[in-house]
């Protein structure tokens, strides 16, 4: 269960005119909320079970979180060749994917990178958005065809930051070269979210119930 809470977002680079996620019905909160629920799951692993499974069970319950949140809000969902993105409403040039972080995601004064190399679909979306960046916006600030953000989140212990950030180029081989916007939010402390769920669930009134016993 996720607590309501404040949630701050700041704009490295006000000066870009290109939408946001921000834009089409989505909140901080919205993203905090994936990020938690993701985290949840990873808590589960344990020392038995394949070094992956927390981090896939994280990616995942944050894909199936955000869809969860985003659909009924007029987003819609794709997984062209495993590479999952929602879409914005109405043909909004916005689309979202997951991405493990460097130690530098949530830092305004660094740049972060991505946690691994991209595949060859993620390499053809960010191709895409340099090729989209280099058109002129129209009126309004609009541009042409859907950029893909990324959600990147990197967990130190009991604290996790994250940001949504819009690749701009890249490297021959894969890697970010530079970001055309990146939109950092508060950390989540995880042991605190922990004893707001557990606070709630203390403040919720137990209900007896007589059963007949035959």
């Amino acid at each position: 269960m996720v607590v309501s809470r404040a949630m701050k977002a700041r704009l490295v680079y006000p000066q870009s005119a290109v939408p946001t996620p921000l834009d089409f019905g989505l909140t901080p909160e919205h993203f905090r909320e994936v990020v938690e629920r993701g985290e949840a799951l990873r808590n589960n692993a344990t020392e038995l079970d394949a070094p992956t499974r927390g981090g896939s069970d994280a990616y995942f319950e944050r894909v199936l979180g955000l869809r969860e949140i985003a659909v009924p809000l007029g987003w819609k969902y794709e997984n062209h060749r495993g590479f999952c993105r929602v879409f914005a409403p109405d043909d909004g040039p916005v689309a979202i994917a997951m991405r493990p972080g460097d130690a530098s995601t949530g830092l305004v004064q660094h740049r972060p990178q991505l946690a691994r190399v991209m595949g060859a679909v993620s390499l053809a979306a960010v191709r895409r958005n340099n090729a989209g960046l280099q058109q002129p916006l129209l009126p309004g600030g609009a541009v042409v065809m859907a950029l893909t953000w990324f959600l990147l989140t990197r967990r130190d212990g009991d604290m996790v930051s994250f940001e949504l950030s819009l690749p701009a180029s890249i490297t021959d081989n894969g890697w970010v070269h530079g970001w055309e916007q990146r939109i950092i939010f508060d950390q989540i402390n995880l042991s605190e979210a922990l004893k707001d769920d557990d606070n709630l669930d203390d403040d919720e009134e137990s209900i007896d119930v007589d059963v007949e016993l035959r």
